[in-house]
């Protein structure tokens, strides 16, 4: 009775998880013999220890391995721990620079790990001269393909010697470990770091920032807060923005502030040759013209690079793909 109870307790989480989304979620299974996720006090010493969970960072990094652009900023939603949590002492030969001896360690790893990662991306404001890119429907459709054939880099968890494998999964199929565990509590832990190009709030533009949480597993999931919803957020140093900017520019446009590409700059870079018409375009014509402004460039460019496209394949007298 307690475990069928258990169940359905599982099943309204997903449920409401379900419910909250306001996005397409992008959703995968990683796996792999060890994992060795370090935390903070234990690095120093060089006998280095796992936590118990993926941090929110490690997660973030394995999807930027498995597809990413400077136009779109992963968010990590949720993950699923699917095997016990278990941990291998191994010993490690380190090298001593600068001397012929060799230190020995002991690192602490997880063993036999899998989780389901459920993740989405958001479009990043900071790069406001990559608008040209904002394709939802091409991004979404390029990660779940990168997916599919394992990432387009290396994967692995939190250590290079700790390889993952990636593999498409509907998050909340099959028996997690924990999936019968009402709640537990992992304490204080390291969620991630902030940086100046991928900042939400203001006042993380021009900082490195250190987010910390409290994360707590339900049935199983563990909800990850945002980066810029943890309580707790420390300041590192100053750190500048690492912008795209060679591929438009923007100007001012008029003196309603409106900015738009600087369409000589664009064309040389990116290789589009945009109509004249967009010269011609007119603000007062409508109610948001940025926003109209973004649409015509993006609309035009696409058609642009579709005529490319076909050019280039009637030319090489190859088979059109579906």
């Amino acid at each position: 009775m307690k475990e069928k109870e258990n169940v359905t307790n599982f099943e309204t989480l997903l449920e409401g998880m379900n419910q909250d989304m306001e996005f397409t979620p992008i959703e995968f299974e990683i796996s792999g013999p060890y994992a060795l996720f370090t935390t903070p006090h234990s690095k120093i010493s060089g006998n280095k220890e796992s936590y118990q969970v993926p941090p929110y960072e490690a997660l973030r990094g394995i999807m930027e391995s498995i597809y990413w652009k400077p136009t779109i900023r992963w968010v990590i939603d949720a993950v699923r721990v699917m095997n016990p949590i278990r941990y291998e002492r191994r010993p490690i030969l380190g090298v001593r620079f600068n001397s012929p001896k060799h230190s020995q360690y002991s690192y602490l790893y997880l063993k036999d790990v899998r989780y389901q990662v459920r993740a989405h991306f958001e479009f990043n404001k900071n790069q406001t001269e990559m608008i040209w890119d904002r394709n939802a429907g091409k991004h979404d459709a390029i990660a779940r393909r990168s997916i599919m054939i394992g990432g387009r880099r290396d994967l692995y968890f939190g250590c290079r010697e700790c390889v993952a494998d990636v593999t498409p999964c509907v998050f909340g199929d099959g028996e997690g470990a924990y999936d019968a565990v009402p709640e537990k509590d992992f304490g204080f832990m390291y969620h991630g770091m902030t940086y100046a190009d991928d900042a939400v709030l203001e006042d993380d533009k021009d900082h490195l920032t250190a987010n910390f949480w409290s994360p707590v597993m339900k049935y199983g999931v563990i909800q990850f807060a945002r980066p810029e919803r943890c309580k707790q957020r420390v300041k590192i140093h100053e750190m500048k923005p690492v912008l795209f900017t060679n591929l438009a520019g923007f100007t001012d446009h008029s003196e309603t502030g409106v900015e738009r590409f600087d369409l000589a700059k664009f064309e040389k870079a990116s290789g589009y040759h945009l109509s004249s018409g967009l010269d011609e375009f007119d603000e007062s014509m409508f109610e948001n013209p940025k926003q109209e402004w973004e649409r015509m460039v993006m609309m035009e460019s696409i058609a642009q690079n579709r005529s490319k496209h076909h050019r280039n394949r009637n030319q090489r007298r190859e088979p059109a793909y579906v």
